[in-house]
């Protein structure tokens, strides 16, 4: 019989990204910034914002059709959104010719509720009070979740090279990493400024800072699985591919604990939460393999063959049909023998056929010689992750003022000047105009 460890094909076949793939989103052309913003008596830095706000979401949507990997062009118009949002935080008014309205199609939702339609969103904008910062506020959220996917799919893309190309799984990793830290970003610091009597807050999964906390774990694990396979190429000894495999299992428990949080989880698609569960036991299962291939011998090696086995079971019976519901936070794989996960029932069978073997031999020479009492719970080693997130920014480019302001100095002393921020400057303004 092969042996699972020394098969590097079938393990990488299994720990590279091969069964599922996130969708991009679909922006709806139904914004025209000039037409919504543009008049003759604009100042010239704001007919500039304008330029860059029409020009960047046609970029973005360039990109989105043709399947861009990075987000470079959502870059340039996620900067301008952003100097736009805090330039009219700093302005009581700003004439607008036409209501402003965003179009989404839904990304991560069961198919039968994907799609968000021009008619829906109307709608629902009907039931709440129109907020023009909100569908600013969204827009720039939709955007970061295109970015998000970008990066992953590139990570996936890389990852379909190897092993014919090793040297991707690093620039694999490292886009699975960026796609963390813009996830942080959303988390943090764009959703909580979501307007609560905005007319899709909380109505969407992209809103809700625990489904993006749920994504940035699942994003975290790919790049530690691309350690996992980096380090299996390199042919790295259990002792360390113990330690690896047990991180990417506890990102994706973390990923799949958080999807649990949210409320109606249900609408989150069930591929996704299939995929997560996967991970979750799949990397247990190898991480128990290489912790009892460490140990050798004696009680830990009987209980982490043991583990392995109870990880590896595939729930319901094996005469279920395929439409029988598979149950993510359950133990238990999905069905192996059809559907996305065919291709991993080979190299689980081998894997399951090694640990039966070493299992059977670890608990023959336990009885005979050691005689150590077997452990009934066993923690999954301790992880190592070595992958590290560099936090995301966005650059606004400063305040862009929609009126032309009167020639004033800012209050001063005759001993020093007196220096305030941009933003207090601008109220300073705003109010001797008001006045």
């Amino acid at each position: 019989m092969s042996s699972f460890v020394d098969d590097e094909k079938n393990l990488l076949t299994v720990c590279v990204l091969r069964t599922y793939t996130l969708n991009l989103p679909i922006a709806v052309e139904n914004t025209d910034w000039k037409a919504i913003l543009l008049s003759s008596n604009l100042p010239s830095e704001a007919v500039e914002l304008v330029e860059k706000l029409y020009n960047g979401r046609k970029a973005m949507i360039h990109e989105l059709n043709h399947d861009g990997f990075g987000g470079t062009d959502i870059d340039v118009y996620l900067s301008s959104l952003t100097c736009l949002l805090e330039s009219l935080n700093c302005q009581a008014t700003v004439k607008v010719n036409t209501r402003l309205l965003f179009t989404w199609c839904g990304l991560f939702e069961k198919k039968n509720n994907s799609s968000i339609s021009s008619a829906a969103v109307a709608a629902t904008s009907v039931r709440h009070a129109y907020e023009p910062i909100g569908e600013i506020i969204y827009e720039i959220v939709m955007c970061l979740w295109s970015k998000v996917l970008m990066l992953y799919r590139q990570g996936i893309s890389l990852l379909q090279t190897i092993p014919q190309n090793s040297d991707n799984i690093t620039l694999a990793a490292k886009s699975f990493i960026g796609a963390t830290s813009v996830c942080d970003y959303l988390s943090e610091k764009t959703l909580p400024r979501w307007l609560n009597g905005g007319r899709l807050a909380n109505k969407i999964l992209e809103a809700s800072p625990l489904f993006a906390t749920a994504i940035r774990h699942l994003c975290m694990a790919c790049s530690n699985q691309c350690v996992v396979a980096k380090s299996i190429l390199n042919k790295s000894s259990s002792k360390a591919l113990m330690k690896l495999c047990s991180a990417v299992a506890h990102n994706a428990t973390e990923s799949l604990e958080y999807f649990g949080k949210i409320k109606d989880w249900e609408r989150v698609d069930d591929s996704l939460l299939t995929h997560v569960s996967f991970l979750k036991k799949f990397f247990t299962a190898l991480s128990f393999y290489h912790s009892g291939v460490v140990a050798e011998k004696g009680a830990l090696a009987i209980a982490s063959y043991g583990a392995v086995v109870t990880s590896l079971t595939q729930q319901g019976k094996p005469t279920d049909a395929a439409d029988v519901k598979y149950n993510p936070f359950n133990s238990g794989l999905p069905k192996l023998s059809f559907g996305p996960y065919a291709e991993c029932y080979r190299p689980l069978s081998i894997l399951l056929g090694d640990v039966n073997e070493k299992h059977e031999t670890a608990d023959m020479e336990n009885n005979s010689i050691y005689h150590e009492t077997v452990i009934n719970e066993l923690k999954l080693p301790e992880p190592v992750f070595i992958m590290k997130v560099t936090p995301f920014t966005i650059q606004s480019g400063g305040i862009v003022y929609f009126q032309e302001l009167p020639n004033v100095m800012p209050p001063s002393t005759e001993s020093e000047p007196v220096k305030i921020t941009d933003e207090e400057y601008a109220r300073q303004l705003q109010a001797q105009i008001n006045n």
